[in-house]
């Protein structure tokens, strides 16, 4: 056996790539000093590289070329492939676990090896494209592209040290596992290959016992007016529901999609209007969205507002010839629980959300909200991450996504407060730029539909799905104190990574479309799609809408089920 891993008639390759002065980077430094905030004094320097694994059908001389033209910078840096080679991935039906860190886990003198990849099935950009760009250079072989990171630890750390500083540093469990000591096997998972399988629901027959379980057991986050509208659309169409379909409802339906608690009655006690000190008294709010939100704008009635609350983001004039378009949006737990995602994703949200008016992002805006940088670790309930780190995530990956995307932040604030220990507030905006009546919205029968964008990882399905309820699984509540009700549930797994590189691509080829609509008879709509997925998408931009489609847009309240509050 070669540097390479013989699995099946393909290999497995693993390319480690550090800077060629082997120097503390400003990584590195940064990564010290989070471990200082710990507790954990004793660490002097970290050194990080970064790692692929490569699996496929390739050769040595394949693997050199893709590192010489792809991962590694020749003028800073070098890439080395070890022997042996990367340890096997888990096997059909396996669940690999992590080796325990061995008595002394040293790998020299004061130096400590840990190593990093996101967990199987996690969205991952950058193997993405590399995936992408070895096809490009002709390298068909290559099946499979993961990556990651080592880090080098310089102190005097005992085993705890290490252990706290993986999961509490180095790492987020909620989305990767580690190694400590030992090089970490390349994060590959059997597949489970697509069948024509379509499972259907016994819903008709359900009691209001069978429908609350229906909806717990397939995770649809839907109360039981919701669910007793469904079984009524389907005793008149005289059959059982498809899981898809199921599924389509409950997207359709979720908070992230149709804003529920926005919409919902609401029984407020406490002082009226802005003063914090006036005689308490209790109201009954019609939902938060046409009361204070909405109405504002219409009783405004700008004759320069050209589109509120009727499309992804709102439209205004701008001069003769361009319109401004806007959206912003908080992206709260998700950022909560992994905050460079989190937030990554929250910023490529309001940017899909332009692009979906048919405008150019030109500059982005946030307002981000924590608890105290100095807060004691002490008080922190378990699961609950430090102030400082979610911190350090979320500004990273607001300015990750937007560097990637070419669009610069150009305003946004920081603030610090108790209230948000542990649920921080990441409000991102994005401003684009459209030429007056560039957004067509007249879809008619016989238009064919493009989809653009990037992969979806597992990290990516049901999303919508976890914030839903109070018994669900997503869901927690905060005192005001800013401490949770419960730690996170172990099924709440994170926020999908960003994939800006394909949201670029999107773009210049969304502009291109615009620019020869002439010549190719005509773009007659476009839309994002974001949690509510395809399928939601689908169903607001038939001209014909199915009455099943009708039903997921107009909501329970179709069929006499009443709005669902909460």
């Amino acid at each position: 056996m070669s540097e390479s891993q013989a699995v099946g008639a393909a290999q497995t390759f693993r390319i480690e790539v550090a800077a060629h002065t082997g120097e503390e980077s400003a990584a590195g430094r940064m990564l010290v000093e989070a471990a200082q905030h710990l507790g954990i004094t004793d660490l002097f320097a970290c050194t990080v590289d970064r790692l692929y694994f490569l699996h496929g059908y390739l050769s040595h001389a394949d693997v050199v070329r893709l590192s010489h033209e792809l991962l590694a910078d020749p003028v800073t840096e070098m890439f080395t492939i070890p022997h042996p080679p990367a340890p096997s991935p888990a096997g059909e039906g396996e669940h690999e676990q992590p080796h325990p860190p061995a008595v002394s886990p040293a790998v020299g003198e004061g130096e400590y090896l840990v190593e990093a990849t996101l967990l199987p099935g996690v969205t991952d950009p950058a193997a993405e494209n590399l995936l992408r760009a070895a096809r490009l250079l002709g390298v068909a072989g290559l099946e499979r592209v993961a990556s990651g990171r080592r880090f080098r630890l310089r102190g005097a750390l005992s085993v705890d040290d290490l252990r706290r500083l993986a999961a509490g540093v180095l790492a987020n469990p909620v989305v990767q596992r580690f190694e400590i000591g030992h090089p970490i096997s390349a994060p590959f998972f059997p597949y489970q290959h697509a069948d024509g399988t379509v499972e259907t629901i016994a819903l008709r027959q359900a009691d209001d016992t069978g429908l609350r379980r229906i909806s717990a057991e397939r995770r649809l986050a839907l109360d039981l007016a919701e669910m007793r509208a469904i079984r009524a659309y389907y005793h008149e169409e005289g059959r059982d529901p498809t899981d898809i379909e199921l599924e389509m409802l409950a997207q359709t339906w979720s908070e992230h999609c149709s804003h529920k608690t926005f919409k919902a009655t609401i029984t407020y006690s406490g002082p009226p209007g802005a003063n914090p000190y006036g005689a308490p008294t209790v109201q009954t709010i019609d939902g938060l969205l046409q009361t204070y939100i909405r109405r504002a704008t219409e009783q405004a009635r700008k004759p320069w507002v050209r589109s509120a609350f009727v499309d992804n983001a709102g439209v205004i004039a701008f001069d003769e010839t361009y319109d401004l378009a806007f959206k912003v949006e908080t992206h709260n737990h998700p950022s909560a629980l992994e905050p460079f995602g989190g937030a990554n994703t929250g910023i490529g949200g309001v940017i899909r959300d332009v692009l979906g008016v048919s405008a150019r992002p030109i500059a982005n805006t946030d307002v981000l909200c924590f608890g105290p940088p100095n807060l004691p670790r002490d008080v922190l309930q378990e699961g609950v991450l430090h102030p400082s780190r979610v911190a350090a995530g979320v500004i990273h990956g607001v300015e990750d996504y937007g560097n990637k995307m070419g669009i610069p932040t150009v305003n946004g604030a920081v603030l610090y407060h108790q209230g948000y220990t542990a649920n921080p507030l990441v409000f991102c905006g994005c401003l684009g730029l459209l030429p007056r009546g560039a957004h067509p919205t007249e879809p008619r029968p016989g238009d064919l539909v493009v989809v653009l964008g990037g992969h979806t990882g597992r990290d990516g399905l049901r999303r919508r799905d976890l914030f839903e309820h109070g018994d669900g699984p997503g869901h927690r509540s905060y005192r005001r104190d800013g401490c949770a009700d419960r730690p996170p549930d172990p099924r709440e797994a994170g926020a999908r990574g960003g994939a800006a590189g394909a949201r670029r691509a999107a773009l210049q080829c969304d502009h291109r479309l615009r620019r020869r609509r002439p010549v190719l008879g005509g773009r007659r709509d476009g839309r994002p799609a974001g949690g509510a997925g395809a399928a939601g998408r689908g169903a607001a931009q038939v001209p014909r809408p199915t009455a099943l489609g009708d039903l997921a847009e107009r909501g329970p309240g179709a069929h006499g089920a009443g709005r669902a509050a909460r």
